[in-house]
């Protein structure tokens, strides 16, 4: 049997009264609340976990035997929950400390073995940001699960630490959960971000499979690969950059003559026969690419603004990290990528796909992990494409970045969309993949890892 210490931190009387109120509905016989400075609070000996709440909030009908079963089932220490908020209910995704390093994700409430919570609740103080709550519960908490369920109602949102005071915290965080913790910055929107420092010495090679195909934009037609070499030219920051640029072996010197005219020294062509194959494409590229750091580029892809090939060095130098991939929309500024979802017997797909981009919401600029990135834009080091073998050249149109995620996550570093790094892409958003029955096989032997999809279980952000 589960018994439940509901520890109310103190404000108005009204507020008390409503969140006491609301606990007399819902408890069980062994359940008890009080309202109690947080650190001030002792759990009774036969209470098997503590629920932190503010005051004001609500705990659902069922929740505390949800949460308390669903916790001694996972024997987890920290147990997450949905909340609904004034905006709205939360579906978090599951436990993901390299975001919450950044932002309180999700709701505020969290459900803590007992012995657990003797340990952390004099760590807390009641005039604590939700966020620096959340932070100093799981920073060294060994087994953190997140139960899919709305159990508590806040009265209001989940609240950010002041701007000054949040590299500092991310700092203490990953330093108790044993990880780099030097190189903290704050964003222009106000977000921890981890970033290792720019190499300058790092050679970059960006490599682009072409067809030379052609497009209107901007009220012009314009052959969309000489576009991305332009926008490189006036975007890309960092000193040593070359572009593969990958063709047909029957493409014509004068279609390759622009791009020479644009790049220079800094373009190496690459020529591939047979039926167009992107993984083949990709392999070919980085055989002949000079670069420590490839990224893979799709031709109709285009940096909106400076600065962002130094933003996803420095979250790729990130021990912890092995892929990164930036926040891609269409022209009509709807989003065509943050991230990919792979569920369990399911097609991998991309969330909030169409869907107006946002950069005032706080994950719009936040580094979010998933299992995988679009191959659109990818980048990893050489020496982690070669050692997992690069792209499948069995799939040659679809699944390929998926198959490659998979791969180089493998061994437990992460894949991260860098989403203050955005890009068009000018694939058209009619476009509807044509999926062969091969292309669905090849997911089956990744079953198991698609089962730790941090993000199956949410459907907001």
């Amino acid at each position: 049997m589960t018994a439940v210490d509901v520890f109310i931190s103190p404000g108005s009387d009204e507020d008390e009264e409503r969140t006491l109120a609301a606990f007399g509905l819902v408890r069980r016989e062994q359940d008890r609340a009080c309202v109690t400075p947080w650190r001030e609070a002792v759990v009774r000996p036969e209470a098997s976990h503590v629920l932190l709440l503010r005051a004001g909030d609500k705990v659902e009908s069922g929740a505390l035997e949800a949460l308390s079963c669903f916790a001694q089932a996972f024997e987890a220490q920290v147990t997450t929950m949905n909340a609904r908020t004034p905006f709205g209910v939360i579906h978090s995704p599951r436990w993901l400390p390299l975001l919450l390093e950044q932002l309180p994700y999700g709701g505020r409430a969290v459900l803590i073995e007992g012995g657990y919570a003797a340990k952390k609740l004099p760590q807390l103080e009641d005039s604590m940001s939700d966020w620096e709550i959340l932070l100093r519960v799981t920073s060294e908490a060994e087994r953190i699960v997140h139960c899919p369920v709305t159990a508590v109602v806040q009265a209001t949102t989940t609240s950010m630490a002041a701007q000054s005071d949040r590299p500092k915290l991310t700092r203490m965080f990953r330093a108790a959960q044993g990880r780099s913790a030097e190189s903290v910055v704050l964003s222009s929107a106000g977000m921890p971000l981890v970033r290792h420092r720019d190499d300058a010495s790092e050679h970059v090679s960006i490599i682009v499979p072409t067809a030379f195909a052609s497009r209107r934009v901007d009220e012009a037609t314009e052959v969309l690969v000489e576009r991305l070499l332009r926008a490189l030219v006036r975007t890309v920051e960092h000193d040593r950059w070359e572009v593969v640029l990958v063709v047909d072996e029957t493409t014509a010197d004068s279609a390759v003559t622009p791009c020479r005219e644009i790049l220079g020294n800094r373009l190496r062509v690459v020529r591939t026969s047979g039926p167009f194959n992107f993984s083949v494409a990709v392999n070919e590229g980085a055989r002949q690419a000079a670069g420590d750091v490839l990224l893979l580029l799709n031709d109709d892809v285009e940096p909106i603004t400076s600065g962002w090939m130094n933003n996803l060095l420095g979250t790729l130098a990130r021990p912890e990290v092995v892929v990164v991939g930036a926040r891609l929309l269409f022209e009509d500024d709807t989003i065509q990528h943050m991230g990919v979802v792979c569920p369990p017997g399911e097609l991998p797909m991309h969330p909030r796909i169409f869907e107006v981009d946002d950069p005032g919401h706080p994950q719009a600029q936040a580094d979010v992990p998933y299992l995988a990135v679009t191959g659109a834009c990818l980048m990893c080091t050489a020496a982690d494409f070669r050692a997992v073998g690069g792209f499948n050249e069995d799939l040659p149109l679809n699944f390929n970045d998926i198959d490659f995620c998979l791969k180089a996550g493998t061994d437990g570093r992460a894949v991260i969309c860098v989403n203050s790094v955005r890009m068009w892409h000018r694939e058209s958003s009619t476009r509807r993949p044509q999926i062969t029955s091969e292309e669905i096989a090849s997911l089956l032997p990744w079953q198991h890892s698609m089962m730790r999809d941090p993000h199956i279980e949410y459907r907001h952000w």
